[in-house]
């Protein structure tokens, strides 16, 4: 029993080791157990859907600066619904730079949700 439940031990950390290994080239220095890390992941794999094809390097580090920028959007939308005071020019200044990274990067954020890609490309693509 005990032997087991040692095999079944050591194949969950390999497997999770082989996830963090195949993850880590598109989410550099990112802590995917942090709920912060798990959403920037999240916004990573919808901007690279939307992108849509194969994505080349350049859009890659784009993406990456749009899913950073977006997540610190989100934390200051969440400061603001609990009434605490934002700097409103570097708010509107990082909403301006996503959009343009958006632009860029040849997303529409216009267009109706039923339009955008469903699936969600895979991290493994940057292993």
């Amino acid at each position: 029993m005990a032997r087991n439940q040692a095999k079944m031990t050591r194949r969950k950390v390999e497997i999770e080791a082989e996830n963090l290994a195949v993850n880590r080239p598109a989410l550099r220095g990112v802590d995917r157990r942090t709920a912060g890390g798990r959403r920037y992941a999240e916004i990573l794999g919808s901007i690279l859907a939307a992108i849509g094809g194969t994505v080349r390097d350049e859009q890659t580090i784009l993406a990456r600066r749009a899913a950073s920028i977006a997540l610190v959007c989100e934390s200051e939308d969440a400061r603001l619904a609990n009434g605490e005071i934002i700097d409103g020019t570097a708010y509107v200044t990082l909403a301006n730079a996503l959009s343009r990274l958006f632009e860029s990067l040849g997303i529409d954020s216009a267009r109706p949700p039923n339009d955008r890609p469903e699936r969600v490309p895979s991290m493994r693509i940057f292993g």
